[in-house]
């Protein structure tokens, strides 16, 4: 369970900066060190849920089991962000269940808000892109839980580092990834028509 940052004692002292700058994995890591905050109780089906995920379908057994041994589990809340617009992004998230939002805020001078971009469920991928290309990446949008959510994180750094040593997984990841991109770059078409 991820208890929102704001109900931690937070300051200088604490090393806690509520709010931006942290993405949900690092809020869990805090948490765990400092307020003794458990696992979930119930175990996300690990292998299951990477094998249907679209950006590893078609991987052999032994490249599933090499990508989940990178997975951390995590439970959210409904209004619970997995990461927000303006952040440093390091993580790759795989929802095993529940609703994300992938949501953008926009300023076009005359009129501001926040534009859906998607809505994601069991199976969908979300996060950091170009921590699969070895860079750095600032998060473009936001991803709000709209129901309970269950999902994986995978940091793209170590998932980086077993495509680039094993070349098949490597090509197989980036050909679905190509094809993922394509459809999140439809989809933000469509949300901006309908502005």
């Amino acid at each position: 369970m991820i208890y929102p940052i704001e109900s931690c004692e937070a300051g200088p002292q604490s090393g806690i900066q509520p709010g931006r700058g942290r993405s949900v994995t690092q809020q869990v890591d805090f948490l765990r060190s400092h307020q003794g905050l458990e696992e979930p109780m119930e175990s996300i089906p690990i292998y299951e849920t990477v094998s249907n995920c679209e950006l590893f379908k078609g991987l052999a057994e032994k490249d599933i089991k090499k990508i989940t041994s990178l997975c951390r589990q995590e439970a959210l809340k409904e209004g619970n962000f997995v990461f927000q617009q303006g952040d440093f992004g390091e993580y790759l998230y795989i929802i095993f269940d529940g609703l994300v939002a992938l949501e953008r805020s926009i300023d076009l001078s005359t009129r501001k808000g926040t534009v859906t971009i998607d809505s994601l469920g069991k199976g969908r991928v979300l996060g950091s892109w170009s921590t699969l290309l070895g860079e750095t990446h600032i998060l473009m949008s936001s991803a709000i839980c709209r129901k309970p959510a269950q999902i994986l994180s995978i940091k793209g750094k170590e998932l980086r580092s077993l495509m680039v040593s094993d070349k098949d997984i490597g090509f197989s990841v980036m050909e679905n990834f190509c094809f993922l991109l394509r459809n999140r770059l439809q989809a933000a078409y469509v949300a901006m028509e309908k502005m």
